[in-house]
Parts: C-alpha cells; sequence; structure tokens
C-alpha cells in the first residue's frame, strides 16, 4: 500500500484504528499491517466514510 494512499485516506484509517481498539481490545492496532489494512478497504468497497469508499471497481 502506497505512502500516497495512506496519506489521502489518513482519516479513515484512523477511524479504522479506532474501531479495531473497540473490536479487539487486548489488539495492538499500531501493529496492523499493509495487508490487514488492504483487507479492509476490500471489505467496504463503496462504503461511505470507510476505506474502500473510493473504490468502484474491483476485478
Amino acid at each position: 500500500m502506497s505512502d500516497e494512499f495512506k496519506k489521502i485516506a489518513a482519516r479513515e484509517i484512523e477511524e479504522f484504528n479506532a474501531d479495531y481498539r473497540l473490536r479487539f481490545p487486548g489488539r495492538d492496532a499500531d501493529a496492523l499491517t499493509n495487508e490487514d489494512l488492504l483487507r479492509e478497504v476490500m471489505n467496504t468497497v463503496g462504503k461511505p466514510e470507510k476505506l474502500g469508499e473510493q473504490v468502484e471497481m474491483v476485478s
């Protein structure tokens, strides 16, 4: 995942991290990998206010 994408999606990434901390209190949200973030993007394609909001088509 590029640094540019992380910069553009900084707000959504922070919201995901906050939600992750609530859902998994014993886990370290700061240890999430690019793969974890990409999985969240794919799981939220087209959903407003989520990491995958701007993704229109996955092929």
